[in-house]
């Protein structure tokens, strides 16, 4: 390949992609996945997703392990985002319920359920085909390519905001807006601070496996109340006060119990901000902020020096004859007064977005609207 790689996908190819991608994935990827769930999961996300986005990458000489942050993490890295990423999903659960509430409450809505796999594929089956495999290429799509391209437009913030505002969209399901958004913002926080596609997609997998398994051992519960005569879809659907009251006490009871669990979540995301402190970046501690000026040692990990200068008097020169060592980063993390801020994510000057990037995501965002209009008037009756 002939010439120097580019470090990020150009917008205004990846705009117009997203919206045709969109397209076909809710038209033909819909068509393959009723034909056979599993097998048309897997052209969805490799097939429509993917492949074009590595097709793009060579065709406009991008470099894609830097563009779509091909780079490994540590284990421990890995665990942490574990623990945190089950730690998030009773907030993910609270955002979709109460949405589902207020929708079946104004407009009749009727929710979708997650898709059952096909007869006789098993939870392994089901687990890679519905967690892991979104897992991948999801991310590789929206924290990898989309997010690539707006960052090198408009920087760090609005990248890792739109993007996660695509992801919520793309899932074409009004009961499934809001946790995907939610959700959106966290991966991308931890692919950025992290600098790889692989925290994103471990915390992906995650919120999606948990689903999946939470799904299929509702699945057996159901088959033996079938088994006594006992369907309780039929109860609730044809007790629509019986519906809205157990939603309205399902999401105070999530919320009760999002929000110490979540508070705890960000911690550890921000236990994975302290790991990751590298030159540059901004540290608050009690009040004064101070910016990084290097690590004494990068490869030890969390247990390195931390060289920090006060952020008002940082001079011009690379030498801080007055640095602050602090040698264990595990004492910061036990400060409640100390905060991170990556710079990439400082708020600053953002260029307007010229016609031709901001068509095809407007066009999205009309797409996703008139099918929830339809969607919307079909529950009601009100279509043919």
């Amino acid at each position: 390949m002939n010439g120097p790689l580019r470090p990020h996908y150009p917008l205004t190819p990846v705009s117009w992609a997203f919206l045709i991608l969109a397209a076909a994935f809710l038209t033909l990827g819909s068509m393959a996945q009723a034909a056979n769930f599993e097998l048309g999961i897997i052209f969805t996300e490799y097939g429509i997703l993917v492949l074009p986005l590595l097709i793009m990458g060579f065709a406009l000489k991008v470099d894609l392990k830097k563009a779509l942050r091909l780079n490994p993490i540590p284990v421990k890295i890995a665990m942490k985002i574990v623990g945190a990423s089950l730690l998030m999903i009773p907030g993910v659960a609270f955002l979709n319920v109460t949405v589902i509430a207020i929708l079946m409450t104004t407009v009749h809505f009727i929710p979708q359920t997650i898709p059952e796999p096909s007869a006789g594929a098993g939870f392994l089956v089901s687990f890679f085909v519905m967690a892991v495999t979104p897992g991948i290429c999801e991310e590789l799509f929206f924290r990898g390519m989309i997010m690539n391209a707006l960052e090198g437009r408009f920087g760090f913030r609005f990248a890792a905001v739109l993007s996660a505002v695509l992801f919520g969209l793309f899932h074409f399901n009004l009961a499934n807006l809001l946790g995907p958004i939610f959700l959106g913002l966290l991966f991308a926080w931890l692919v950025q601070v992290t600098n790889s596609i692989y925290a994103g997609m471990i915390g992906h997998a995650v919120n999606n496996g948990f689903a999946v398994t939470v799904s299929w051992l509702m699945t057996r519960g159901q088959d033996v109340s079938m088994e006594t005569g006992m369907d309780l879809t039929e109860l609730f659907l044809e007790n629509k006060e019986l519906l809205l009251a157990s939603l309205a006490g399902a999401a105070g009871l999530l919320l009760v119990i999002a929000v110490p669990l979540v508070w705890f979540g960000l911690t550890i995301y921000r236990s994975i901000r302290l790991d990751y402190l590298k030159s540059g970046d901004l540290l608050k501690i009690s009040g004064q902020q101070f910016v990084v000026t290097g690590r004494k040692n990068p490869e030890a990990g969390a247990s390195s020096a931390v060289w920090l200068y006060p952020y008002d008097q940082v001079p011009a020169a690379p030498h801080y004859e007055d640095a602050i060592s602090f040698v264990d980063l595990r004492s910061l993390r036990r400060d409640r007064q100390v905060r991170t801020a990556s710079k990439h994510w400082v708020k600053g000057p953002r260029p307007k977005m010229r016609l031709q990037e901001s068509l095809p995501f407007w066009g999205g965002g009309v797409l996703y609207i008139a099918i929830g209009i339809y969607l919307i008037l079909a529950f009601r009756g009100m279509t043919s």
